[in-house]
């Protein structure tokens, strides 16, 4: 093994002694913490209790504001198997589910990745995997008890089967998209296969059938309510710095920096937010989609890599890309992270992903004090520091991908 060779396996090493030591300081802070059960977990608690007693009470229809249940009626089904558990003991038990589904998630990303020719290191995956498992989205996930993990797992397996079992694949796709509706964006690459076209097929036939199945349990009328309540909240989103998306980005860019740490900021999303958002959204997926099906042409392979960048765009562009959102992130960041690394042995590029991963893994909502007296631009880039790191590995995997081939992707085996 060259010398050259030796320093990037260390670099991974590093990573993974980083990546565990920070997973297991933030799973002290957790248990030592006195929000636990996590503020998002006691409304999934809360509602599949008052579920239990009336399936008409899952929605607050006087409640408008975003502390309350907000996702699609069936997705309560898996809330309450926890509620014969004390809140306490269920929490920590569903964090520990999250970070399991994270990890599968990761795993099966990986042998996508590889079976489309992109050979991922045990080193390397190992110390991605630890990093991005101790990064702020994971850690936010956590902290608030969220279901993320649950919904990337499903949307992963959708991936991992879409080349052999489409059908299989849409199943996956329509539960995803029936506990969180993010998923729904894994449609538009679909498209342009003949396999993600029959996927979609079986997804959207699943996604009929689960309300039909469910009628006895979860009154129709409940989806109605659902969908009014996310037409109203789509009109607004919160320019506090935990919202990290290009939207959350331009609220703040009006407000003080005293307003930007307050909660909860809630505001009308103006239209020039909402026209901008948009179309960077449909600038960046299209690209992606269509630089990889070029790659995939001229390779000869189903590349999928179109819906790892895919699934990035549900956090940068969400009008609310809180910190946990950017689990959907962590897919792309894996793919960059070995398509910059795997490659090279730059010192100086080693430092620069060193320098990502710092700033993937404070804490999404850390102010620290000398932030208050910086210039006012600083801040404003120092609470966007996700969308800034996702956008630009975004474009940089899209720079990588090239039309010729995914040949030069492909390094040599390594530890």
């Amino acid at each position: 093994m060259t010398t050259k060779l030796t320093t990037r396996v260390y670099f991974f090493y590093f990573l993974s002694f980083v990546g565990i030591a920070f997973v297991a300081l933030e799973w002290l802070v957790i248990v030592r913490s006195d929000k636990v059960p996590g503020i998002d977990f006691l409304i999934y608690f809360d509602s599949a209790k008052n579920f239990l007693a009336s399936p008409h009470s899952l929605y607050q229809l006087e409640n408008s504001g975003f502390a309350q249940y907000l996702y699609p009626p069936p997705s309560i089904l898996v809330f309450i198997p926890l509620t014969v558990l004390p809140a306490k003991v269920a929490f920590f038990l569903f964090v520990i589910l999250m970070y399991l589904c994270l990890l599968l998630s990761l795993y099966l990303w990986r042998k996508v990745l590889v079976r489309n020719d992109i050979f991922l290191s045990t080193s390397g995956f190992i110390g991605i995997t630890a990093i991005l498992t101790a990064s702020c989205a994971m850690y936010h996930n956590a902290t608030l008890g969220q279901i993320n993990c649950l919904v990337l797992l499903l949307s992963m397996l959708f991936i991992f089967f879409l080349s052999d079992k489409p059908i299989l694949a849409g199943c996956f796709l329509a539960l995803a998209i029936w506990i969180k509706v993010y998923p729904l964006v894994l449609l538009l690459p679909a498209l342009f296969s003949k396999e993600g076209r029959k996927s979609i097929v079986s997804c959207f036939m699943l996604g009929i059938l689960i309300p039909l199945i469910l009628w006895p349990w979860i009154p129709l009328e409940q989806y109605g309510t659902f969908v009014n309540k996310l037409n109203v909240m789509s009109d607004f989103s919160s320019g506090h710095i935990i919202n990290q998306s290009v939207i959350g980005f331009l609220l703040r860019l009006s407000l003080s920096y005293g307003e930007m740490i307050s909660w909860p900021n809630i505001f009308s999303i103006p239209l020039f937010c909402k026209i901008i958002n948009l179309l960077l959204f449909g600038v960046l997926v299209g690209m992606a989609i269509y630089r990889v099906a070029k790659v995939a042409k001229k390779s000869g392979k189903t590349y999928v890599a179109q819906f790892g960048l895919t699934l990035a765009s549900i956090a940068i562009f969400a009008p609310l890309g809180w910190g946990h959102v950017y689990i959907f992130t962590l897919p792309l960041l894996m793919l960059g992270f070995f398509l910059f690394l795997e490659k090279n042995n730059d010192l100086l590029l080693f430092s620069s992903v060193g320098l990502v991963a710092l700033l993937l893994v404070i804490p999404i909502y850390n102010t620290p004090g000398f932030m208050r007296s910086s210039p006012l631009i600083l801040a404003h880039l120092y609470y966007a520091r996700l969308t800034i790191v996702n956008l630009g590995v975004f474009v940089m995997v899209l720079l990588l991908l090239k039309p010729q081939g995914l040949a030069d992707l492909t390094p040599k085996k390594e530890l």
